[in-house]
């Protein structure tokens, strides 16, 4: 029922793109849905023009049946599992990943299942991840409480970023070891930050000095939008296209102290069936993967 879904939520925001960016997918696809739609039903149910989005008369009249239908099928699943609706699902979360990733996986959750019920922190302050507080933790490390389970979530990709501005009136950079003659921006709880940069099996370990450190991704990234210099940004994180570019794309890269990190998603084992955490890892993991293209 994605595509019907999908579909009333167009019909309320009467914009492709306000739906987009509600539930984090690409415009392409809501257009796809509709098309497939309107072949199911052999007529049009929307009127669309380069200006506006209106319903058709057909397309008023399925709405209606279409939330009629829905508000009937999410009746049924609240009947068979209602016990986990009627709970609040506390999530503790990494800021960058929680503002970034889960506040769309919620929500899509939460059209999907108008009862669900979701309480969600993010803070700087990271709580370890046992039971109790919490139902559900997304951190980069794994659990030391054995009555936790982890499953890994996604990976942590990081980018070499920087601002078109500030590149133009620095040097060039066509090599990691160009990197050194720059303003490297980084991590507050990272000492001496190294970046590892590896190509065609060869690697360099480049030391991150400069002026400013933050103790969070999105800081940083405010900063490389601010011109202040380069940084490493996970993948995930959005980056506005017109001031901010890529540097050394071709090249992957990682702080040489972590090696490879991994998101993972860390819940009790007697949550382990628990359909409203299940959805909304799977909700996240499709996320993750539309802003890793």
């Amino acid at each position: 029922m994605e595509k019907e879904r999908v579909f009333l939520l167009i019909a309320e925001c009467e914009s492709f793109t306000k739906v987009s960016k509600i539930l984090g997918i690409s415009v392409a696809t809501i257009s796809r849905y509709v098309d497939a739609l309107e072949a199911e039903l052999n007529c049009k149910i929307l009127q669309r023009s380069t200006r506006s989005i209106h319903l058709t008369d057909q397309g008023v009249a399925y709405a209606r049946g279409v939330k009629k239908a829905l508000t009937i099928l999410d009746e049924a699943k609240k009947s068979v599992s209602g016990a986990e609706h009627d709970q609040v699902l506390r999530v503790n979360c990494i800021p960058s990943f929680g503002q970034h990733i889960m506040i769309k996986a919620i929500n899509q959750v939460q059209r999907e299942h108008p009862g669900a019920k979701i309480d969600l922190f993010c803070d700087q302050m990271v709580h370890a991840a046992t039971k109790g507080e919490f139902d559900l933790y997304i951190r980069f490390t794994e659990p030391k409480d054995s009555s936790m389970l982890f499953k890994p979530l996604a990976k942590n990709q990081l980018g070499l970023y920087a601002g078109k501005e500030y590149l133009k009136k620095s040097a060039s950079i066509k090599n990691p070891k160009d990197i050194i003659l720059h303003n490297c921006l980084s991590y507050r709880f990272n000492q001496n930050e190294v970046w590892t940069f590896e190509k065609n099996s060869k690697k360099w370990d480049i030391p991150a000095e400069g002026s400013f450190r933050a103790g969070g991704s999105d800081l940083l990234s405010l900063a490389v939008h601010e011109q202040m210099g380069l940084a490493l940004l996970p993948t995930w994180i959005p980056k506005d296209e017109k001031i901010v570019k890529q540097v050394l794309p071709s090249y992957s890269v990682r702080i040489k102290s972590h090696k490879e990190r991994v998101i993972h998603a860390i819940y009790p084992k007697d949550r382990r069936g628990n359909k409203l955490i299940l959805s909304v890892l799977e909700k996240a993991k499709d996320v993750v993967s539309q802003k890793l293209g």
